[in-house]
């Protein structure tokens, strides 16, 4: 299943309460962060202001960052070229987010594989200097995979920069720090997909019932935050993929947490 899939379901579930869930067998699980008090908002708002990304970015309750550069209060700048290197534009992201822990989360920036560099007309960094552009944009926007724990992907945590030519301007995503993932899974894979026999998957207005039979391809554990009555729990799941579905299982419990149909997207 390609990347964006996942981002598509986490920005779907992360605002929206599932079922009511069921005891697990692990006391610790799942993680549990609680929304931000008032006090600890405005002080990271205080830390968006000194490092002047206040007018293109917002907060939500859990601290994440979320870029609206579209907006009439961000200043970015789109008349003078953002002429910067790879490299250039990798260390200053990088450096911003190790002096600012409180707002991104990141231990070590060491851990953070960039995916693109692209221009504000699309174009990739790497294509964008050619016998027909040789000016740079007026911006750019960089992006880093998804935070690991134990090799598992959490869904939802790509982080993205805009740069332009006086700086950094905005940025999206956050990392978390002390996601427990149990010794075991209660659920194996094999058994997990077996619960998807016969049972009916709705997504936008479309159905599906995956059965014995039916294609399955590569599936995929991952850990899957979901937003629930001023919480976010951390789930550790298996991405299943049914025909052209692809249904998120909790490895605890058996509990569907999402299903998509990605030819409905």
């Amino acid at each position: 299943m390609k990347h964006i899939y996942y981002s598509i379901i986490m920005l779907f579930i992360f605002f929206v309460s599932c079922q009511d869930e069921n005891q697990y067998p692990d006391a610790n699980y799942p993680t549990i962060v609680n929304d931000l008090s008032e006090s600890k908002l405005n002080e990271l708002y205080n830390l968006l202001y000194n490092i002047n990304l206040y007018n293109c970015t917002i907060l939500d309750n859990q601290g994440r960052l979320i870029q609206y550069l579209n907006d009439d209060l961000c200043d970015l700048n789109d008349s003078i070229p953002a002429t910067y290197s790879e490299q250039e534009i990798l260390l200053y992201t990088k450096t911003l987010v190790a002096q600012n822990k409180a707002l991104f989360g990141v231990n070590d920036t060491s851990e953070m594989q960039a995916l693109s560099i692209i221009a504000n007309n699309g174009t990739r960094y790497e294509n964008y200097f050619t016998a027909d552009s040789i000016i740079a944009p007026p911006y750019w926007t960089v992006t880093f995979d998804r935070q690991k724990i134990d090799d598992l992907d959490i869904i939802g945590t790509e982080l993205k920069f805009t740069i332009d030519a006086k700086g950094i301007k905005g940025a999206s995503g956050k990392w978390y720090s002390n996601v427990y993932i149990p010794l075991t899974d209660a659920v194996k894979e094999s058994d997990a997909q077996k619960s998807l026999y016969e049972t009916q998957l709705n997504y936008n207005r479309t159905t599906f019932t995956p059965l014995e039979n039916s294609t399955w391809f590569e599936a995929n554990k991952i850990i899957f935050p979901v937003y629930q009555s001023g919480q976010l729990k951390f789930h550790v799941c298996w991405a299943l993929h049914p025909e052209n579905w692809e249904v998120i299982v909790d490895t605890q419990d058996g509990q569907i947490i999402a299903a998509v149909n990605i030819d409905a997207l």
